[in-house]
């Protein structure tokens, strides 16, 4: 009798949850196992994974709406479906293992992989859990953290990093990456995969009050780009280039010698990972997870954190200006010790104790 070697992903809503379950997925099919998708039809996991050699069903779900009572009903009553529709979905596919990557889509997929009986596991990319692994943690084997978490310590909790894309695994060491720079700084400028108005109007002023001093690389995301093209244009700003998106980040990431950014779990991991330093601009959430994260290295003096948005521009403008070609390689420098390594490989022997079962 044949195998079983299937293994279900479920994953969407933004990047920080779709990427790295891509790697995961890659990872996975280059060992033996099957791979499938799981993910919403409305989502950019819809325009991402066909085109990624991943076999996937797309399914309708709405994000809960708080504030409208009508929209609130709406979206629940579309949960309710979504779920029959995933039920169906993973009976269907039969998976062996089932992992979820977090967010609000990933708890119909999981839930009915419970129901079914099938082994759960969870990868939470942040220090501090996020409400869809929190709920689907009591029906999970496993929940692998990106970061340490003393809060959490019992044997079903596990810190082993977080997935980081192949490419940036053998990145530069930042002595030979830095050696022999001089000149402006390089800016890379991030706002997560689907941009971020709030870091985009705060970095065009910095831009301006710091305009010949610095170069820009900025992504700024689909729904924005225009917009911002249209201000660096107004506001006569030298030595800049905005991307909509950037898709070979590794290009990116050896162009600069600082990057300004938000903090989610991939993005802090992928910092560690190629050991550059960094100005992080938290999202401010309940949870307050990216603070968290970004904490990760700024307690090791591997990055800045600016918390106060009122203060933001003054902050960045006076961080950038303290910072030499020293200070620099020497945050490169701790960022780069603090990366975890061989996620894939723990990730894999932890899964293969229950899909040998």
């Amino acid at each position: 009798m044949k195998k079983n070697k299937k293994i279900l992903i479920v994953a969407g809503g933004s990047g920080g949850h779709i990427f790295p379950g891509i790697t995961i997925a890659k990872y996975l099919n280059s060992k033996g196992w099957e791979v499938v998708w799981l993910g919403s039809d409305s989502g950019i996991e819809s325009i991402i994974i066909p085109k990624q050699n991943i076999k996937y069903f797309f399914f309708r779900i709405l994000k809960i709406n708080q504030k409208n009572f009508i929209n609130k009903v709406k979206s629940i009553c579309y949960f309710i479906a979504s779920f029959f529709s995933c039920f169906f979905l993973v009976k269907k596919i039969k998976p062996k293992i089932v992992i979820g990557m977090g967010n609000y889509i990933s708890v119909p997929g999981v839930f009915s992989a419970f129901i079914q009986n099938i082994p759960i596991f969870l990868q939470e990319q942040n220090i501090v859990i996020g409400r869809a692994n929190f709920f689907l943690s009591y029906f999970a084997k496993k929940v692998f953290f990106g970061f340490p978490n003393h809060t959490y310590c019992n044997k079903k909790y596990k810190f082993i990093g977080n997935p980081i894309r192949k490419n940036l695994l053998n990145f530069v060491n930042p002595k030979k990456k830095y050696f022999h720079r001089n000149g402006r700084l390089k800016i890379l400028v991030l706002g997560g995969s689907q941009g971020s108005k709030e870091v985009n109007e705060i970095f065009i002023k910095v831009a301006r009050k710091l305009n010949k001093k610095i170069d820009i690389w900025h992504q700024v995301g689909y729904k924005n780009f225009q917009e911002m093209k249209n201000q660096y244009s107004l506001f006569q700003i030298k030595n800049y280039k905005i991307s909509k998106f950037i898709k070979n980040i590794k290009i990116a990431y050896k162009w600069a010698d600082l990057v300004i950014c938000r903090s989610g779990g991939i993005t802090v991991s992928e910092i560690a990972c190629i050991g550059i330093a960094a100005i992080f601009i938290p999202f401010s959430h309940k949870n307050q997870h990216q603070y968290w994260n970004a904490k990760y290295l700024s307690d090791k003096g591997a990055a800045k954190i600016i918390t106060d948005k009122y203060r933001a521009e003054k902050d960045i403008i006076n961080t950038i200006l303290s910072l030499d070609r020293n200070k620099i390689l020497s945050m490169s420098e701790i960022a780069k010790k603090m990366f975890i390594k061989n996620f894939l490989k723990n990730l894999l022997k932890e899964i293969q104790k229950y899909a040998d079962r």
